[in-house]
């Protein structure tokens, strides 16, 4: 009896994992939160507003050496795509200095909108985004359609962004 019970409850945590795994890397959609990004340059931006363009948030630290080392690619990706609507988003972790912050921006030639995140909403809005990088993008609906830390396949991501643009 109990090692038919231990069969179920370890079949039945297994799918489960295998859901949220699923839920995460196949790109099932939920609904975005109701946030405002404070940008570093003092206006609010609020991801409502944004709503009907493909918006990518993308949380970083200025001590993240991955972070650092895509920044060239997310400027070459908002240059391409900004003019056609696209919206980039980057949101600074709580525990990042903002005069570190604002350094990393400048000696990177950071274009693209930089959020300061000083008491951890939007990142607790996010599932309590603890990992750098960690990006997110939004369609024009306003779902998360995909949420992933670490380095992303840009060909691909920028593929799908393309792909929203046209609708």
């Amino acid at each position: 009896m109990k090692r038919k019970l231990a069969l179920i409850t370890g079949t039945a945590l297994a799918l489960l994992l295998l859901l949220g795994l699923l839920w995460l890397g196949l790109g099932w959609s939920r609904s975005a939160p109701e946030v405002s990004f404070n940008l570093v340059e003092g206006q609010t931006l609020s991801l409502f507003d944004l709503r009907g363009r493909p918006v990518l948030i993308t949380f970083w630290s200025v001590g993240c050496a991955t972070c650092i080392k895509e920044m060239p690619r997310w400027i070459e990706l908002y240059n391409e795509l900004a003019p056609q609507g696209f919206v980039m988003i980057g949101v600074a972790t709580p525990f990042d200095r903002p005069d570190f912050v604002m350094n990393t921006r400048q000696r990177h030639k950071l274009n693209y909108p930089i959020a300061f995140d000083l008491d951890g909403k939007v990142s607790k809005a996010f599932g309590n985004v603890h990992i750098t990088p960690t990006t997110v993008l939004i369609n024009p609906a306003g779902e998360i359609i995909l949420q992933q830390p670490g380095v992303l396949d840009m060909p691909a991501l920028r593929k799908q962004i393309l792909s929203m643009l046209k609708q």
